[in-house]
């Protein structure tokens, strides 16, 4: 619960910079790469792919991104796989 509150917080933090005219690409695509760490640790798959798929059409390639975001996606598929795409399995 801990870490849930400071992962929002980090991302209020996150999306106030952002907004910000005078940022330079460089922190832009770091401010990104945050947020999309911070979606994660609050177990926000989703919602850190989105930012990932986001900072790669910006910024290209930047850091690990793009095996993060590989993994984040095989981790979504296997979470639809193991829940059966909705169904529920007693097998």
């Amino acid at each position: 619960r801990q870490q849930l509150k400071q992962s929002e917080e980090a991302l209020a933090l996150l999306r106030a910079a952002l907004k910000r005219s005078a940022v330079p690409d460089v922190s832009k695509k770091e401010i990104l790469y945050r947020t999309a760490e911070a979606w994660e640790c609050g177990e926000q798959t989703e919602k850190a792919i989105e930012v990932l798929r986001v900072l790669m059409e910006k910024f290209g390639p930047y850091r690990d991104v793009e095996s993060w975001l590989e993994r984040l996606q095989g981790r979504r598929k296997q979470a639809k796989v193991e829940r059966g795409n909705g169904r529920i399995s007693f097998i």
